[in-house]
């Protein structure tokens, strides 16, 4: 059963209610999806779903009637849209978190659980840091040893959530060692916080132009023209390369820094169908 608050996006949402309800009665169509929102236009809801036009709170509000949500549900969906449709990283994160906090007051599942970890760069950079070499309380030094350095009272809180949530602990001797080798998000969680935590290193990234000898970074840029077909082949070969990256630094024996690898694709002109249209 489709459960509206397992959703991020109202577009997937709507998707899954139409397919449920074509499912249950094959007749069912956008037409009469229209007809049961008392919409004007032929193909609305439709448009809507393609990401062509918005879902507007005033329909929202005659969706959450129409599938009988209760008042916590209707709600959601109204932030939902507002989430969906949000054009700055700001109003993205203050939505997501309104979000979540639905999700938490429900008893929901909350994805990625421990998303606090994601909210700021150096809680990554210490985690794998823990794995260069042995820590047991130099908060300074730690902090120092960061490129560019963070506070030691940054350095302290950053370990604290590192144990708090289960990604570090404390060994037989005291040295704070990460859980795993090596954690990631995968493919489909893409919440504002992970997008905070890419604008982070992205910025960083930057800044290493002017901040690191040339020697200690690899920072290059490729124009191509491609079809459809080739930019998925190419995003699937940048997964299988993040992969084998991965794997290196997993079967790694003897680290002595912490890299940050950022690949980025991204197009410079609209697509030739979005320019005609």
């Amino acid at each position: 059963m489709i459960q509206l608050l397992d959703y991020l996006d109202y577009r997937k949402y709507l998707h899954d209610v139409f397919a449920e309800k074509k499912r249950s009665v094959p007749h069912f169509s956008h037409r009469n999806l229209m007809q049961k929102l008392s919409l004007k236009t032929p193909g609305h809801m439709l448009l809507v779903m393609q990401g062509r036009r918005n879902l507007t709170q005033d329909i929202a509000i005659k969706l959450a009637a129409y599938l009988k949500l209760n008042r916590k549900e209707s709600e959601y969906l109204l932030t939902l849209t507002r989430y969906t449709d949000a054009k700055t990283p700001a109003e993205k994160q203050y939505l997501f978190e309104e979000l979540l906090s639905y999700r938490l007051r429900s008893g929901a599942t909350v994805p990625a659980a421990n998303y606090r970890f994601y909210e700021k760069w150096c809680y990554s950079a210490i985690r794998a840091a823990l794995d260069v070499e042995p820590f047991k309380g130099d908060y300074a030094g730690l902090a120092a040893s960061l490129c560019p350095p963070v506070t030691a009272m940054e350095a302290k809180n950053a370990v604290e959530l590192l144990l708090q949530l289960g990604m570090a602990h404390r060994d037989k001797e005291g040295y704070v060692r990460p859980a795993e080798t090596a954690i990631s998000t995968g493919d489909q969680w893409q919440s504002a916080i992970v997008q905070n935590l890419q604008r982070q290193f992205i910025d960083l990234g930057k800044e290493s132009l002017d901040r690191v000898d040339r020697e200690e970074r690899d920072i290059s840029n490729l124009t191509v023209t491609v079809s459809p077909e080739t930019f998925e082949l190419i995003k699937k070969n940048v997964r299988e390369l993040r992969s084998r990256i991965l794997a290196m630094g997993c079967a790694e024996q003897n680290p002595d820094r912490v890299l940050q690898v950022n690949i980025q694709i991204f197009p410079l002109q609209r697509k030739r169908k979005d320019r005609q249209s």
